[in-house]
């Protein structure tokens, strides 16, 4: 991300005071200054005068950077919601057509199983059709069968006394 600070000069204002009308003194960053032993030391701080004007112009330029710096993160932010939003509808669109083609093959297994489980159910059928007709005829031979024994003789007790 570009920043606008990179085209601005890096020196921050401290308390500003008041010199003559028009200028104030502004602290700049310390200079540093290579002595012979290569080290480096730090010289000490400069003053110099800024135009109010000058300040205001800076202090604008600032404020519209960061305006646009708000609505470009404004811009992004919606930017982001309508990408979240197309990828949610091509998601439900893919699972609404993962789930046509899954009902499909659900609805070609019922199929399927119905046609294996048809002759089965015949076969049931008729044997439970063949069971009601022998329970039947067995009913029939229980009754012609008690017409030909004698009635059953009942013995009575009798008690000690």
């Amino acid at each position: 991300m570009e920043s606008f600070f990179e085209d601005q000069p890096f020196t921050l204002p401290s308390t500003p005071k008041r010199v003559d009308e028009g200028y104030e003194l502004v602290r700049k960053s310390p200079q540093r200054e290579d002595t012979d032993d290569n080290s480096t030391r730090v010289m000490p701080s400069r003053l110099s005068l800024i135009n109010p004007q000058d300040q205001r112009t800076s202090i604008n330029n600032i404020s519209q950077d960061v305006q646009r710096l708000i609505e470009k993160v404004n811009s992004n932010r919606s930017s982001d919601l309508k990408m979240i939003d197309h990828f949610q509808e091509q998601m439900i669109a893919l699972v609404t057509e993962m789930c046509q083609q899954m009902k499909s093959c659900m609805y070609s297994i019922y199929e399927a199983n119905s046609a294996e489980m048809q002759p089965k159910l015949q076969e049931v059928s008729e044997l439970l059709e063949n069971c009601v007709k022998v329970s039947g005829e067995l009913e029939e031979a229980n009754q012609e069968l008690s017409g030909l024994l004698p009635p059953p003789v009942v013995l009575e007790r009798t008690e000690p006394k």
